[in-house]
């Protein structure tokens, strides 16, 4: 369906439905988009491989871990 059928079919909805319609297509509009952690990993691996300031305290890693009191 095109984007103008789709204008016309919407036209002739009644006016309650047409207001119900955008209501939904607005909260569907601002909800975030939830990816898998490993979907973000992916996306970020280029900034892990890349960016030293992200990956700076790696450099920590091998240190033993001691807790403050």
């Amino acid at each position: 369906m095109s984007t103008i059928q789709l204008r016309d079919e919407i036209r002739q909805l009644p006016r309650t439905e047409q207001i119900l319609l955008a209501e939904w297509i607005v909260k569907q509009s601002t909800k975030p988009h939830q990816i898998s952690l490993s979907e973000a990993a992916e996306q970020m691996l280029h900034d892990y491989q890349t960016d030293t300031e992200l990956t700076a305290f790696t450099a920590l890693d091998s240190e033993d871990f001691h807790e403050a009191h």
